[in-house]
């Protein structure tokens, strides 16, 4: 901190602070040690609103500091803080207009979520969050960059809600790293997707742990657009036959290839099996794979929508798809496009559609 300059009246001495992070430490703390509801009031005013940004860290600290283990140690250097100071600012908090800020989809809504959050969290209250958060949240901020940071604080809301709808973070980049940290709270979404994530086969060590939480709600998981193999099908096929909860895996463009959807058909074997869609899109599947595939959907019946579009099928296995079409149980919705079929087979395939059964090719 130095001292300004003095001017005509020198009675009035000034200082600016080196660190501005700092300046806005004191700025909030301030109200704390010399609370004053008007002047609260007006700063409150101009916090909510500001559009630039300028009072996001001052209102950080200024949610931080309403924790009593926060204050405690600060008092010792600094005086008693005010009684009504934590009440006013909880109160500000609890105010926060959450259903607003989740219903917007553009880059802007969601960075001022993402603030909210952190506010939250700074606050540490659970009360708070699971007020303002709601018993049915849902959370999307597919597209905006998260720091591991940014999922630690993801995660602390998560911890003080019972369960969350849905959470969307389809490129987020967030890596395993960002996954470690989301990992404990995960099990509470219903409705969960990391697509586009760069996530590799470390990251499904991760996947597999929530899946196999005694209390998994999880009954979406979207996982496509990451670099999964065949190496880690093994772990999630494992992780699925402990898993009671999901209906819907979506594993499009990655590399699970025969050796991985092999280790996946062992999970629809099973008698427990409750996945009713499996998407395989873009997995480098080929035509091996198909009497195995066969086999083992003739016999099962609750899997209803399957994708196998943009892999390397080819007319060789013509005759056990059609007997897959023919013979499945449960199928209503199957997905062929965009394979090497010829049009005579395409055709053929097609032919096979009937009332209770699309086949899209």
């Amino acid at each position: 901190m130095v001292e300004n300059p003095q001017t005509n009246d020198s009675s009035q001495v000034t200082y600016s602070f080196l660190h501005l992070t700092i300046q806005e430490f004191f700025a909030a703390l301030v109200h704390y040690l010399d609370y004053k509801e008007d002047k609260f009031r007006d700063t409150m005013a101009k916090a909510r609103s500001c559009k630039e940004g300028d009072y996001e860290i001052f209102s950080r600290f200024l949610a931080g500091l309403s924790h009593p283990a926060t204050k405690m140690p600060l008092e010792k250097y600094v005086g008693k803080f005010s009684a009504a100071a934590p009440c006013k600012v909880i109160g500000w908090l609890s105010e926060m207009n959450y259903e607003e800020l989740q219903s917007r989809e553009d880059p802007e809504g969601k960075r001022r979520l993402m603030n909210v959050l952190n506010l939250l969290f700074e606050s540490r209250n659970s009360e708070v969050v699971s007020g303002v958060v709601g018993k049915d949240a849902h959370l999307d901020f597919s597209e905006l960059y998260l720091m591991a940071v940014d999922c630690t604080v993801v995660a602390y809301v998560l911890s003080c809600c019972e369960e969350i709808q849905r959470l969307t973070l389809d490129s987020c980049f967030i890596q395993n790293e960002g996954l470690e940290r989301l990992r404990p709270e995960l099990h509470k979404v219903r409705e969960l997707s990391l697509s586009d994530n760069d996530l590799k086969d470390d990251a499904m060590k991760n996947i597999c742990s929530v899946l196999k939480h005694p209390n998994c709600r999880l009954k979406d998981l979207s996982l496509g657009q990451n670099m999964f193999t065949e190496a880690c099908c093994t772990d999630l096929a494992s992780a699925l036959k402990e898993n009671q909860t999901l209906f819907s895996l979506d594993l499009t463009k990655n590399k699970v290839r025969n050796t991985g959807l092999s280790a996946l058909l062992e999970v629809l074997e099973a008698p427990q099996c409750k996945i009713q869609k499996l998407v395989l899109q873009e997995n480098g599947l080929s035509d091996d794979s198909c009497e195995r595939l066969c086999s083992v959907l003739s016999r099962n019946s609750t899997l209803r929508h399957l994708n196998l579009s943009a892999n390397v099928y080819t007319d060789w296995c013509a005759e056990d798809m059609s007997l897959l079409i023919l013979t499945s149980p449960s199928l209503t919705d199957i997905r062929l496009s965009l394979n090497d079929f010829s049009p005579k087979v395409e055709g053929q395939l097609r032919s096979l559609q009937r009332e209770g059964l699309k086949i899209h090719i």
